[in-house]
């Protein structure tokens, strides 16, 4: 390989950590397309960097082309450089081969001049026993038997892996001091990625103690170190995780069930016994068979006649404000009944369990 061609990989390589991909990807891309003609071994050295920035572009149809042509290079010599980045972008595809990558990457493991390719290899099919088989045993058994790596970017990554398998065994302290080890020696200009995988899988930690607050800042503080950057992968991790923070702050279900001729709500362990004659009560009947009542049908049914917001406004509060205050010695949020157009919502699903209720 000639000297410009060296002094432009050390250039994509310098854009890539700085997070400047589209300069990465236009070196990298016109260096790729060589492939077919001439197989280099810094092919298989920048082929995570590359298919890392493809994805994060949403460059995924690209992959086949590169896909076809290790496919046919592999055929005909089956080195294990070019078995490598095969196995790699078998997992990198919009629909993966994870069974042709697996196959690919072992393959490695076994081959005696593969040397280079193992930490890698390993890490990649860790990730496959993880979200093939949740199969979290032989995910650490690969990432335990990597033992020393001097490389600087991807020593990181495994200790990100080695909390992602304690965070999976919940053993939730060990993960989160491993990770703020990443962090302490890992910068977003050293190592974006692995920056950004450390504190993904941080919130991770938070959510699985179900410290939402913590988990929110945490997605908060990833989305401000990357504010600009439309990258896919990275936006549809934080928005799979904004989901499940928005499914744990919601306000756990109730049950309302018949006990010898008696109505009881149980939250979390802790019950309340309903007397339909209390308007408040009765109020908490109907928003569990209704979900959402109006002012008016609150009034209707309470009092038996029709609505007037200046005379009932506050008779209304006073008995959703007295509904809240019992439903919170149960540990029941506030805002598990919200004021709502003109009416008022239960948030909380209840679930029935007779039917006469």
């Amino acid at each position: 390989m000639d000297s410009k061609i060296q002094k432009n990989l050390q250039t994509a390589k310098g854009h890539y950590y700085a997070m400047r991909l589209v300069e990465a990807y236009n070196i990298l891309r016109r260096y790729y397309d060589r492939l077919p003609f001439q197989a280099e071994a810094e092919h298989a050295e920048y082929i995570g960097m590359f298919l890392r920035i493809l994805s994060e572009l949403g460059k995924t149809f690209e992959l086949h082309f590169y896909m076809e042509t290790l496919e046919k290079l592999h055929a005909k010599t089956p080195h294990p450089a070019i078995a490598y980045q095969l196995g790699m972008v078998y997992f990198f595809l919009k629909e993966p081969r994870y069974e042709a990558g697996k196959k690919m990457l072992e393959s490695l493991l076994r081959h005696p001049d593969a040397q280079d390719y193992h930490i890698r290899a390993k890490m990649m099919l860790a990730q496959y026993y993880k979200t093939v088989h949740s199969d979290i045993g032989a995910s650490r058994q690969l990432i335990d038997s990597i033992g020393v790596c001097n490389d600087p970017h991807l020593q990181p990554l495994i200790s990100v892996w080695q909390a992602v398998i304690l965070l999976e065994e919940k053993n939730y302290a060990e993960a989160e001091i491993t990770l703020r080890s990443v962090l302490a020696s890992t910068t977003l200009e050293t190592n974006w990625y692995a920056c950004f995988v450390a504190k993904l899988n941080l919130a991770c930690v938070f959510i699985e103690r179900r410290e939402v607050d913590k988990a929110s800042q945490m997605i908060a503080e990833i989305e401000e170190l990357f504010k600009g950057k439309n990258f896919k992968l990275l936006n549809f991790h934080i928005a799979e995780l904004k989901k499940v923070i928005v499914a744990q702050s919601k306000p756990g279900p109730m049950k309302l069930s018949l006990i010898d001729g008696e109505k009881i709500l149980t939250y979390e362990k802790k019950s309340l016994s309903l007397n339909t004659k209390i308007p408040s009560d009765k109020l908490l009947m109907l928003l569990a068979k209704r979900g959402y009542l109006d002012k008016a049908f609150i009034v209707k049914t309470l009092y038996s006649r029709s609505y007037d917001a200046k005379r009932d406004d506050k008779l209304i509060y006073y008995h959703i404000h007295t509904l809240r205050k019992r439903l919170g010695e149960m540990g029941v949020p506030s805002d598990a009944i919200l004021s709502e157009d003109g009416g008022y919502r239960l948030v909380s699903e209840v679930e029935t369990l007779e039917e006469e209720l």
